[in-house]
């Protein structure tokens, strides 16, 4: 079959746009997953920034088929919130919610995944840089740095809180401690200061997660057959030990797990917030009352005071119920809860067989979810960014290792 000149000059200009194009697309994701693994340890507004550079990824066919089930359902939830907006009695506010999901799970979440081959290398930058944040909050823990920077606390209230709230910053470092651990070499000296900054955050609710991830860790090492780990394991148990009993962290234990949680407002208010949710659930058990409702129902404040109920909420309405799920639940419904438990079960599913690295931090993926029956983190903006993102790093770098692995294999039977 003969080609005329002009048609070779049309398919050859497509193929140079084409890959001019593949090119750009290449750039941006590199640059959005530089901003996301320098930034997001500081603040998740360079998640916001970043996602920017990641939107072509949502269009990236051919490497978002690896996770197509997880993304088909994270689209599938969002066109959900889409429709409950549609009849929200704020609309504004519905419509934020709902774009919240969309900036804080998805593109984290793909841009993670388009990162290809250069995926171990946004991980590892991502881990140096939180541990930089923890350094930086230790020495103001110690009294070399000042306890606010930039406007922002770094230890306050006896508690470790690093430029994000004391409970979002345990969530991250939940995700990061188990790739640190992994990572192995030099990396592995920085899971002690992860671990010791983990305990002086002072969040227990991600306390009460710690023990799952000891035991996926040390069942970790005990796979590796390496002395060196266990020890390492052991020295670090024993300095976060000497961490929680020598800060303010151990009174806020004492309180928690001494029987004394009735005096402390903050643990016990979240019996008024879980109150809450429940009556939501009887007003609306299928479709709940609409992303970001909650802050409308003000209501519900004075009903718990009617009810002998208090809460610490300081700004005059409800931001979340300080449980992901019963959050989940009141504002979207059973079917909004039934959409969540399928995408972190998908999500959990694709970790699990993302190689060692995956299964190791799916350890601390699912200490992560426990962590989130006390507090709303999988929320966002941070740590649920961190956690998308680092997810599909992990994933990206599991979908590599089996391309390889395949083409290893070809080259072998030819």
């Amino acid at each position: 079959m003969q080609i005329s000149f002009y048609t070779f000059l049309v398919i050859s200009k497509e193929k140079d746009y084409y890959k001019f194009m593949s090119k750009l697309r290449d750039i941006m994701y590199s640059i959005g997953g530089f901003i996301l693994s320098i930034g997001l340890p500081f603040t998740h507004i360079f998640g916001y920034v970043g996602g920017i550079f990641g939107l072509p990824a949502l269009f990236d066919r051919k490497k978002l088929t690896y996770v197509k089930s997880v993304v088909i359902m994270m689209c599938a939830f969002l066109l959900y919130c889409i429709i409950l907006a549609i009849f929200a009695e704020k609309k504004s506010l519905a419509f934020i919610g709902t774009l919240n999901y969309f900036a804080h799970w998805i593109i984290p979440f793909v841009l993670g995944i388009c990162l290809g081959k250069r995926a171990m290398r946004f991980l590892k930058i991502y881990v140096v840089m939180i541990t930089v944040v923890i350094v930086i909050g230790l020495c103001s823990f110690i009294g070399i740095f000042p306890k606010m920077l930039l406007g922002e606390k770094i230890w306050s209230e006896g508690m470790l809180w690093c430029f994000h709230h004391h409970n979002a910053l345990a969530g991250m470092l939940i995700l990061a401690i188990p790739i640190a651990f992994h990572l192995g070499g030099l990396y592995a000296m920085i899971f002690p200061i992860l671990s010791v900054g983990l305990i002086l955050t002072g969040s227990r609710g991600y306390f009460i997660a710690t023990p799952l991830l000891i035991i996926g860790i040390v069942l970790y090492a005990i796979k590796k057959g390496s002395k060196y780990w266990i020890i390492l394991i052991i020295l670090t148990i024993l300095i976060s030990g000497v961490a929680l009993l020598t800060s303010d962290v151990r009174n806020r234990v004492d309180t928690m797990f001494g029987g004394k949680w009735q005096t402390d407002l903050p643990a016990y208010s979240r019996l008024g917030y879980w109150q809450i949710a429940g009556w939501i659930f009887q007003e609306n058990p299928i479709f709940g009352i609409g992303p970001g409702q909650l802050r409308t129902r003000t209501d519900l404040i004075q009903k718990l005071e009617e009810h002998n109920f208090s809460i610490d909420e300081k700004t005059a309405e409800i931001k979340h119920l300080h449980n992901f799920y019963l959050t989940t639940l009141a504002e979207t419904g059973i079917v909004g809860l039934l959409f969540i438990l399928s995408i972190l079960y998908l999500l959990g599913k694709k970790l699990w067989n993302s190689g060692e690295l995956g299964k190791l931090f799916g350890w601390g993926y699912f200490a992560f979810l426990i962590g989130n029956l006390f507090d709303s983190q999988m929320r966002g903006p941070s740590a649920a960014m961190d956690l998308f993102f680092l997810s599909g790093l992990i994933m990206a770098i599991s979908a590599h290792s089996d391309t390889n692995k395949k083409h290893r294999e070809s080259l072998v039977v030819e």
